[in-house]
């Protein structure tokens, strides 16, 4: 009943689970938890067997249930359209009823022979032997699956709530800059702000700008690595990074530095 129980909610979210980690490693998870199924299994007494047996059996839900699923879902996509019917019939008798009177004549013979415990741990050797197969023999399948895992993984925690991060940065000798894109609430602009007050918005001023027409403080002193050009005859100073009246983002709804 344990086990039965186990295999609910693996076949309720399947779909999710082999969408999201593909058919391949979801088949080659599984597999792995048959060999801890079985050593466990060597390791029931009559000791134990009340508290231990219950966690065994509850794994029959990652093992079996996520296994049958993936792989029905892989022979189908595998298959020619005109063949799909005959796959899966050939799938479910190649596991329960070839698989099974296979195992029913081997492992019944070993059990009479070794007992128990030493046929759990024989089976969990095949069984781990088995799992090392189809890594090796699958491993372009497993790497293609992971490789969309991470692509799928990473194009969500991009995408986010839509919100873009803000990270500080520096100029040259110059306040720190919070960067402001569009799509930030107000509560996120207000926050960056809190964080730092002292951040000052820059732009860059035009390549030849004169300081008369740049409206500056009287007392404004430029950094020292700009440079001091002539202009008509009178002495300018062109600055690449001038601090702007805008505060962090444009009173307009656009979210930008100006």
């Amino acid at each position: 009943a344990a086990s039965t129980a186990a295999t609910f909610p693996v076949f309720w979210s399947s779909a999710d689970i082999v969408a999201r980690h593909g058919y391949w490693r979801v088949i080659a998870f599984s597999q792995c938890v048959l060999p801890l199924r079985l050593v466990l299994h060597a390791c029931v007494t009559k000791q134990n067997v009340a508290y231990l047996l219950l966690p065994i059996q509850l794994l029959h839900g990652p093992m079996f249930a996520a296994w049958i699923s993936a792989a029905v879902e892989l022979v189908d996509r595998l298959a020619p359209a005109d063949l799909r019917a005959s796959t899966q019939s050939l799938l479910t008798m190649s596991y329960f009823t070839l698989g099974g009177c296979l195992g029913h004549l081997l492992w019944s013979a070993t059990f009479e022979l070794y007992g128990g415990p030493t046929t759990y741990l024989i089976a969990a050797v095949a069984a781990t032997v088995s799992v090392l197969c189809f890594v090796v023999s699958a491993r372009h399948h497993l790497k293609a699956d992971r490789l969309r895992f991470i692509q799928r993984r990473d194009a969500d925690s991009t995408r986010g709530d839509g919100n873009t991060t803000k990270k500080p940065r520096r100029t040259n000798g110059a306040l720190p800059v919070v960067v402001v894109v569009p799509g930030d609430d107000d509560d996120d602009v207000r926050a960056a702000r809190e964080t730092n007050k002292n951040a000052v918005p820059r732009r860059r001023a035009p390549p030849h700008a004169r300081v008369a027409d740049l409206d500056l403080p009287a007392d404004h002193d430029f950094p020292a690595n700009n440079n001091t050009t002539l202009n008509g005859g009178s002495q300018s100073k062109s600055a690449p990074d001038l601090p702007t009246a805008a505060a962090g983002v444009g009173g307009g709804g656009g979210g930008g530095v100006a």
